[in-house]
């Protein structure tokens, strides 16, 4: 049995949410997806080609029903106003 995991995280750079989901991915027998912005700080981003997939979201314009289809769901929230937001459809 396969889990699918779903990382919606606010870019690929070299905060801490970033590497927690990347060892994630290298790291445990799992499928993972991970999602950001088109236009977010992507300095990791071949790094995270290496062990995932990854799917980018139009940041005026987003879609969340990409996120859908997985086992387990993780999003980032800075605890700005960021979307996705507490009571979003897609949680």
């Amino acid at each position: 049995m396969t889990i699918r995991v779903n990382f919606f995280l606010n870019g690929l750079g070299y905060g801490g949410t970033e590497k927690t989901a990347y060892l994630f991915a290298a790291n445990l027998d799992c499928k993972v997806k991970v999602f950001t912005y088109e236009d977010a700080d992507l300095t990791r981003l071949p790094q995270f080609r290496n062990v995932c997939e990854v799917g980018f979201i139009n940041r005026k314009k987003p879609n969340w029903k990409d996120l859908e289809g997985c086992d387990i769901l993780h999003t980032f929230r800075s605890g700005h106003r960021e979307v996705p937001s507490p009571g979003s459809e897609v949680l």
